[in-house]
């Protein structure tokens, strides 16, 4: 993992499998603007969901991303912020950097606001058993945010009749094997077209951010349907939100609407930078049988720059107290935002 890191390049990669499996430790955290915090965790270390991380074992979370970074292949911050979480909570990790005691545990510190720190002593567990994970939201029951309602589903979309808007979330550059995009987008259009003047579309809102690319060219039918209506894509109508997951492909697809439908980009900067390599094949090693992903082909999307990632019109960053409150900030701001204004509208 190390050596292909050093390549710089995020698509070329190798995931450890069979005797070389990982042995993960039950809990799952992100990285928030204010740190990181316990978003799922096993039942027996439920008390510390939504808690900030102080700790993983004598490190900090953030000394602990820095010094997993060179086995990280990532060409960005936001990148490695995505990649992380799952790497870091390992116990083969934990050992390497001195962190674990002799039988694999982890001490893991948190805190919440106004509290004092407290510990938890975490073992490892095999790669296929890591059992029900119960989430933060469950436990301490929070609000589901909007974009969080059809986890599973690879797109989906509601009209929001409160504020005319038309919400679309585009997770994978894959064809559901149960329905293709190409018939999602007829059938979505079939229902912007029959909305009724009262009930006419003021904006729309294409999200991102949990795509991690795919083929590239099968977002066309959605960006040729909005194309193809006009009064759907002039400045200030449409808005996509992008993301530390928008990778690849679904950057690929940001750009497009950006350049192409005049988008405005509400969110994170995205995991992948707008130049990158891809059209990713694989290859065996003969002898470890370890699967390794590289590429064959070099896209430039900007001309005049070389960014390492591709930025929002109107960045946001979301904390650990939207998390718990369940905010969604980026979806509020395209909502309420209008373009000819210097900065965005209230949230609501």
């Amino acid at each position: 993992m190390k050596l292909l890191a050093q390549a710089g390049v995020s698509h070329v990669t190798l995931d450890p499998e069979g005797e070389l499996e990982f042995h993960p430790y039950p809990l799952q955290f992100f990285w928030y603007s204010d740190g990181a915090a316990l978003t799922f965790a096993r039942a027996e270390y439920k008390s510390a969901l939504g808690a900030r991380i102080v700790r993983i074992g004598s490190m900090t979370p953030e000394e602990l991303e820095s010094a997993v970074a060179p086995y990280l292949s990532h060409e960005n911050l936001p990148w490695l912020h995505e990649l992380s979480p799952d790497f870091m909570m390992n116990r083969e990790v934990a050992d390497h950097f001195g962190l674990a005691g002799t039988d694999g545990a982890v001490e893991v510190t948190f805190e919440r606001p106004g509290a004092k720190q407290f510990r938890l002593r975490v073992a490892p567990v095999s790669a296929n058993s890591q059992g029900h994970m119960i989430s933060a939201t469950e436990v301490l029951h929070l609000p589901v945010p909007f974009h969080r309602k059809r986890p599973n589903a690879w797109y989906w979309y509601e009209y929001l009749t409160d504020s005319r808007s038309l919400y679309i979330q585009y997770n994978r550059c894959r064809n559901d094997p149960k329905k293709s995009f190409k018939t999602f987008t007829r059938e979505l259009f079939r229902f912007v077209d029959g909305l009724r003047a009262t009930a006419k579309i003021e904006r729309v809102i294409v999200d991102l951010r949990f795509n991690s690319g795919g083929d590239s060219s099968v977002v066309e039918p959605l960006l040729q349907g909005l194309q193809s209506r006009p009064q759907l894509t002039t400045k200030g109508r449409l808005y996509v939100l992008i993301g530390r997951g928008t990778f690849s492909s679904g950057m690929m697809a940001a750009i497009n609407f950006r350049e192409d439908l005049h988008a405005i980009l509400i969110g994170e900067a995205s995991g992948s930078r707008p130049n990158e390599y891809g059209e990713v094949k694989t290859l065996t090693l003969p002898y470890s049988k370890i699967e390794i992903r590289y590429t064959t082909k070099y896209f430039r999307l900007l001309e005049d720059s070389d960014p390492l990632t591709l930025e929002p019109d109107i960045p946001i960053q979301r904390s650990i107290a939207d998390f718990l409150s369940g905010h969604d900030q980026a979806l509020d701001t395209a909502l309420n935002y209008r373009w000819h204004m210097d900065q965005p509208a209230a949230s609501r």
